[in-house]
């Protein structure tokens, strides 16, 4: 499956000693994810460290995260977890955020730092297995640098620069080719969804349709590929246009999001979707609207009939 919303993918995935640092080139990049994996090493001090440049102010911004841990039956579990981002500027430095949360990290410790760019902003994720802490940071250089300290050494790290193209069609001949290819999938997130329910705020949202849709894995997440339901704007978007993308994230069911809004401009550069109860239901969050919508895996009686078209 060729991948339609163009994407450069460049993983790096290496081991690294505690002391060694990786510089990550991101060039001019607008859309991008930065995702450190930290192998710790289960009791004591676990330092580790993410540096990059601001060069709106010529200012550089450090950020450490210290995780505090002894060595029990169950090490880490949980874990205090404090953060400190700094910003330098020439011979000066203050403290631009800081903070503090448990953790819970389990037996195979590791712990996840993801510095994520869109065209409204930068953001910084803490985690082990989900982001358990989001904090808003500037950016405006053209790289990164990520440091094991104690008690820590980088498992691996992925840079993910992303470029959506906005009018892309799925590569199927027919809606039964692409019904009969979601059929053959073993991949469960793989599948036929429709509208389930709705949260908008009516002032800044509103709902184009009660919109049926499939997903299909690309090398970096699913396309969202669209079937049927539009109904303000229906000569928008015709059967087997791409509606949007999900992109893995470093957290298991939790995506972000591309959401494409008529006349095909992204709703909410900051949205995210997740998968849950049972894998059942699909959520789509759009943070800067203060709306969400929900989609569940298609009905029989809705198969039957996007089957008859």
């Amino acid at each position: 499956m060729k991948n339609l919303l163009t994407a450069l993918l460049l993983a790096l995935c290496l081991t690294a000693m505690a002391s060694d640092r990786a510089a990550i080139p991101v060039g001019n990049a607008t859309e991008f994810s930065y995702h450190a994996r930290y192998l710790l090493s289960g009791s004591g001090r676990h330092i580790m460290r993410l540096e990059w440049p601001h060069d709106t102010d010529s200012s550089q911004y450090k950020a450490s995260v210290e995780i505090l841990a002894s060595s029990t039956d169950d090490p880490l579990f949980p874990a205090k977890t404090r953060y400190v981002i700094q910003r330098i500027s020439g011979d000066s430095s203050s403290v631009y955020a800081k903070g503090d949360f448990e953790c819970r990290i389990g037996r195979e410790p590791s712990f996840s730092i993801v510095l994520r760019r869109t065209p409204s902003g930068a953001a910084l994720s803490l985690g082990a297995d989900k982001a358990v802490e989001t904090i808003a940071v500037p950016f405006s250089g053209d790289s990164l640098i990520a440091e094991a300290g104690e008690g820590a050494a980088m498992q691996r790290h992925s840079l993910i620069i992303r470029s959506i193209q906005k009018h892309s069609r799925a590569p199927f001949d027919s809606l039964d080719s692409l019904l009969g290819y979601i059929a053959a999938s073993n991949d469960p997130m793989e599948s036929v969804w429709e509208y389930l329910d709705r949260d908008i705020n009516p002032s800044e949202a509103r709902l184009g349709g009660k919109y049926i849709f499939a997903t299909v894995h690309t090398p970096d997440g699913y396309d969202i590929v669209y079937i049927d339901g539009a109904e303000k704007t229906s000569g928008d978007w015709k059967s087997l246009d791409i509606k949007g993308k999900l992109t893995n994230t470093a957290f298991d069911g939790h995506y972000d999001l591309t959401w494409l809004a008529a006349p095909r401009h992204e709703a909410d550069t900051e949205a995210s979707a997740t998968i849950g109860i049972g894998g059942e239901v699909l959520e789509f969050n759009f943070p800067t609207l203060r709306s969400r919508l929900r989609f569940r895996r298609a009905s029989d009686r809705t198969m039957q009939s996007v089957q008859s078209r």
